[in-house]
């Protein structure tokens, strides 16, 4: 099935700050809570479902980190490195993560990277591999390694390389760019290709749980039967296509739809939402860049499916998808949107049909400090609980998204979110504060923060408030 054509909500100029000004109190006060530091490239993050403690966090240059999010410190053994295979040129490196769903002492851990001997040529390898990661450990076996699908990219550019497994059908999808760079306007057309394992500048669809090429040693996979493109000269692996460089995506828990942030090329910034189930979509490049025809030979402008928020270069330069909200901490969040740009450091909430709020001025602090928290926001990540984090690519940091606590009035601490009920989510909060040696968590108020403090709190919670 076709999804249908939309319009999209188009924020340009002067229309793009009376949106982000008219949003500026529709959504909770948020902040950003510095969990750790010393990453090197950060790219992604996820997690082993059902671990709470824990998150997985993908370094372009080769390792996949653990990082104790109740402690703020990473292992010092990775739980994967492949380092010594990775090919780091134009827009290349480990790219993607996803653990697979499900339960028992091993997952299978799919990781999506670029490979090849340096400057050898343009070209570089792409391989989607699969590993058994112990989930006690949290460490995957190299000799486990398995090749879902692996073939020749003619370009080293617009990589893409998200990859992550639905939560209504189960199976993996895989985001690919169209192997440009600023300024080609995919000189090879390969996103509006659909035939010849062209995957540059699609979304692929597979089940890697099974092979139904035993003969192919590169492609070691099921192909969905209600893939779109099942049954014509068109290859069966395409979801969606017309994407320049989808950079990244995210499944909304609550829906499954897919939401693609496509980077574009010197005019606007978009997001793409793919509604559960609706593959076989073109989304326009290199025919189209936003709401406007490129002039690209030869091209139909439209039809395509035009994107469900484009932004022009006034507002950002270079966009990071981020996740739907759906954690406890920020009740009034669930269901928004969290994006960045890469280039400015500003970080967004859009909820669809047209809201959009610039979250910068809570985050940032004034005085700017050095470096800036919303630096260089290469990814996001979301933790077992929804929860969401941010990554700066060059400092190497990982962030997460927290409400910006209020001191509450002395001596009255159980409602410590202020939201005029005392329930989980006050504990939540609490301990948000307390690890953190927040004024709001000196609940007995003798000027420190320390296990006094937990007692008196749960003092007051136990007696439903003050």
């Amino acid at each position: 099935m076709k999804p249908k054509l939309t319009t999209p909500t188009k924020l340009t100029g002067a229309i793009a700050g009376a949106l982000v000004a008219a949003a500026a109190s529709a959504l909770p006060p948020l902040d950003a809570e510095l969990v750790v530091s010393g990453l090197r490239q950060p790219l992604f993050a996820t997690h082993v479902q059902g671990d709470e403690r824990h998150l997985l966090v993908l370094e372009r240059t080769g390792k996949l980190k653990v990082v104790d999010i109740i402690t703020s410190q990473t292992r010092a053994t990775p739980a994967l490195d492949l380092s010594s295979l990775v090919r780091l040129e134009g827009d290349g490196g480990v790219l993607g993560a996803a653990v697979a769903p499900g339960t028992g002492p091993s997952r299978a851990l799919y990781i999506y990277y670029t490979s090849g001997a340096p400057g050898a040529s343009p070209s570089a390898t792409a391989t989607l591999a699969r590993y058994t990661l112990d989930v006690a450990t949290l460490v995957a076996a190299p000799a486990s390694a398995q090749i879902i699908l692996q073939y020749n990219r003619p370009r080293i550019g617009h990589n893409g390389g998200w990859i992550g497994f639905s939560p209504v059908d189960g199976y993996l999808y895989i985001s690919l760019g169209d192997g440009g760079s600023a300024g080609t306007l995919d000189p090879t057309n390969a996103s509006q290709t659909t035939s010849g394992m062209v995957f540059q500048g699609k979304v692929l669809r597979i089940d890697p749980a099974a092979d139904a090429f035993a003969s192919d040693p590169n492609r070691n996979y099921t192909i969905p039967a209600d893939n779109p493109f099942v049954g014509t000269a068109n290859d069966a692996e395409i979801w969606a296509y017309g994407l320049r460089n989808p950079w990244r995506c995210s499944f909304d828990r609550a829906t499954g739809d897919l939401w693609v942030a496509d980077v574009g090329e010197d005019a606007y910034e978009e997001v793409n939402i793919i509604p559960a189930g609706a593959g076989g979509g073109n989304y326009g490049w290199r025919c189209m860049e936003g709401p406007d025809c490129t002039g690209a030979d030869p091209c139909p402008c439209p039809p395509s499916i035009a994107p469900s928020l484009t932004y022009n270069h006034d507002l950002g330069l270079s966009i990071t998808g981020g996740y739907v909200y759906s954690g406890q901490l920020l009740p009034g969040l669930v269901g928004t949107y969290i994006f960045a740009d890469f280039q400015l450091p500003k970080l967004f909430a859009y909820t669809p049909g047209g809201s959009l709020q610039n979250l910068t001025p809570d985050i940032e602090p004034q005085p700017v400090t050095s470096p800036r928290v919303l630096a260089n926001l290469a990814a996001f990540g979301e933790d077992s609980r929804g929860e969401i984090y941010f990554m700066d690519f060059f400092n190497g940091r990982l962030f997460k998204i927290v409400p910006q606590l209020v001191v509450p009035p002395p001596g009255c601490y159980a409602d410590i979110n202020n939201d005029g009920g005392v329930d989980g989510t006050d504990i939540e909060f609490f301990f948000v504060a307390w690890a953190g040696s927040e004024t709001a968590a000196d609940t007995n108020e003798d000027g420190g923060v320390d296990g006094s403090d937990v007692e008196t709190f749960f003092i007051q919670w136990s007696a439903g408030g003050c």
